[in-house]
């Protein structure tokens, strides 16, 4: 290969990681701009398992960005994350880990780091924010 093809070859390459790179991240800068108190917990209870862009660290699943919140919750305790309501539902009783300390965040704070999320995720929420009023209407998946 010559060396300009070479360095064309790399280029592309950078090029489409880099778009990729940028494109979930402005999800996720929009996502604590709008969000800036669930941005707060989700970066103290929840980025040192799934990653400060909410991409998953070690096999945890993927919180923000493309492809993010899949339809069953990991334990597959809970059913389908078909609404807000759904995954507010699962965090709240499954998070955050260890088990020793599920449950232990107020209300408050489980409902802000799941709009946090669901904005990382390209979701729409309310103008309003998300609410135990709001939540069962947000779409996350699609029956």
């Amino acid at each position: 290969m010559s060396g300009e093809r070479w360095v064309f070859g790399v280029a592309s390459v950078l090029f489409v990681f880099g778009c990729a790179s940028s494109t979930a991240g402005v999800s996720v800068e929009q996502a604590r701009s709008a969000s800036p108190r669930g941005a707060k917990v989700y970066e103290r209870e929840c980025s040192g398992c799934h990653g400060d862009d909410g991409g998953g660290l070690s096999g945890t699943p993927r919180v923000m960005g493309a492809g993010a919140l899949p339809l069953r919750g990991a334990s597959g305790k809970l059913g389908p994350l078909r609404s807000a309501k759904d995954v507010f539902d699962y965090v709240s009783s499954e998070m955050p880990l260890p088990k020793a300390r599920v449950g232990s965040l107020p209300e408050a704070d489980y409902w802000a780091v799941v709009e946090f999320m669901l904005r990382g995720a390209g979701k729409d929420v309310p103008a309003e924010g998300l609410s135990a009023a709001t939540a069962s209407s947000i779409v996350v998946n699609a029956p």
